[in-house]
């Protein structure tokens, strides 16, 4: 049985794609050194919080990008 979708639009690829290189680069080690630091925001390690955070953020984009817009 075959189900019948649309291929996915190429500028939808481009974002995609840019999407996952911006979030190699954020989880990368410069990025990470950064916020290794031994300190405490709202008593959450500094590195924790941006882990999440940008985890976080790229889930609300992947869902912003491939939503079915209303008719």
């Amino acid at each position: 049985m075959q189900t019948s979708q649309a291929p996915m639009p190429s500028n939808r690829n481009a974002k995609l794609t840019l999407l996952f290189f911006v979030a190699m680069l954020l989880f990368n080690f410069p990025i990470i050194g950064i916020f290794g630091k031994n300190q405490l925001v709202f008593g959450l390690p500094v590195l924790y919080l941006y882990i999440f955070s940008v985890w976080f953020l790229l889930i609300a984009l992947v869902y912003l990008l491939f939503r079915k817009p209303r008719k």
